[in-house]
């Protein structure tokens, strides 16, 4: 129903499943906890890359919310690494789009075994 919105809303949700254990991945099942900061810090580091923000560049100057980036539950798996996806407002606003930032694991400097 309409409520008095600008524009309806939209987003991706990923789901991640084991087929050999049969059961939904967390993130903390792929990236162990004691990598979480450095996660984070690639989060951003990616984010500036694909927006063309300097490293001294506030991440707000680039449309985020916040100057800091955190892992969400809200991912995906490849061969070759992992990605996130934010859907619009959550840490950036609409007119961004969905936010979706990639990590190789490589730079994770990870093996998973999942």
């Amino acid at each position: 129903a309409y409520t008095g919105g600008a524009h309806g809303n939209y987003g991706t949700t990923f789901t991640v499943i084991s087929l050999a254990k049969n059961k939904k991945l967390k993130l903390s099942d792929i990236i162990p906890e004691s990598k979480q900061p450095q996660l984070n810090q690639l989060l951003e580091k990616n984010f500036r890359l694909q927006y063309n923000l300097k490293p001294t560049d506030k991440l707000t100057e680039g449309g985020l919310f916040e100057n800091s980036i955190k892992a969400n539950d809200n991912f995906y798996v490849t061969g070759k690494g992992i990605g996130f996806n934010y859907t619009p407002y959550e840490i950036g606003p609409y007119v961004m789009g969905e936010i979706n930032i990639f990590i190789p694991f490589t730079d994770l400097k990870i093996s998973p075994k999942f």
